[in-house]
């Protein structure tokens, strides 16, 4: 008898029955157990490691994008900049100030 945290459906017993008879047939219970406990172990160092990947990611799209802020902004001030040389009038007005 295994005991779970909720109720299974029929359809996820038979599925979790089909695994271990696929994977761990003619073992018997501690053996299999350890060898859950080390594939959950080996999944958890994958999981980490992806994880550590995905931040790693995040962090150069997040300084590509302040970068390219960075840049727009500058380009954008600096058009401001040019434009109000050109201007017979302040920027403010230009502006609605």
């Amino acid at each position: 008898m295994v005991i779970t945290a909720r109720d299974h459906s029929q359809t996820e017993l038979i599925e979790a029955s089909n695994f271990l008879n696929q994977h761990y047939s003619g073992l018997d219970m501690e053996t299999v157990r350890e060898r859950l406990k080390g594939e959950i172990e080996a999944l958890r160092g994958e999981i980490a490691t992806l994880m550590q990947a995905a931040v790693q990611a995040g962090q150069f799209v997040t300084f590509i994008v302040a970068a390219w802020m960075r840049e727009m902004g500058f380009r954008a001030t600096m058009k401001i900049a040019v434009a109000a040389m050109f201007l017979p009038c302040s920027p403010s007005q230009v502006s609605g100030r």
